[in-house]
């Protein structure tokens, strides 16, 4: 498994990344526990980690510009993809972290950082935005809602995933 993987790093522009070697080694170590799933959901999630690793956000620390939930469905199908506990995510965050010259994450305020760190947003739907005002010009209900409360002079909480599919 960790021959493959290797090889499958090595085929991507991440291999000249100085952080990728300390990743492998760390996760082979047992840093993301594969040893406890069956071989090939580990092999799976090792291809699926080193993808999203290739197609993710440059090392910087701009705004969040992918919920998780949404990255996981791009990169697994599911929008649990990459959720707390699950293989995946742990891999993903084994990469992140060295990535950014941080430490592997041990809670879960943490790991929502170190998502974010990545442009990554952890939580689209708890978070929430407050406006009062907004008069998106788009002609959706969503946009035609929120004009008829600025009219009113409300105030209006909207979600993170929300504003995202707002015509602004």
């Amino acid at each position: 498994m960790w021959s493959a993987a290797r090889t499958e790093l090595e085929t991507t522009p991440l291999s000249a990344q100085p952080w990728t070697a300390q990743w492998l080694e760390e996760t082979r170590r047992g840093g993301a526990s594969p040893a406890r799933t069956r071989t090939r959901r580990a092999r799976s999630s090792s291809r699926r980690s080193i993808s999203w690793r290739r197609s993710s956000p440059a090392r910087t620390r701009t705004p969040a510009s992918r919920g998780r939930g949404e990255l996981a469905t791009a990169a697994t199908g599911s929008a649990y993809g990459l959720d707390d506990g699950t293989l995946l995510c742990r891999l993903v965050l084994r990469g992140i972290a060295p990535a950014h010259d941080t430490e592997f994450p041990t809670d879960a305020p943490a790991r929502r950082a170190l998502w974010r760190t990545a442009s990554v947003t952890p939580d689209e739907v708890s978070s929430t935005v407050l406006t009062h005002g907004l008069r998106p010009p788009g002609g959706t209900w969503r946009e035609a809602v929120l004009r008829e409360r600025a009219d009113h002079h409300l105030e209006t909480h909207i979600t993170l995933r929300e504003l995202r599919t707002l015509s602004l």
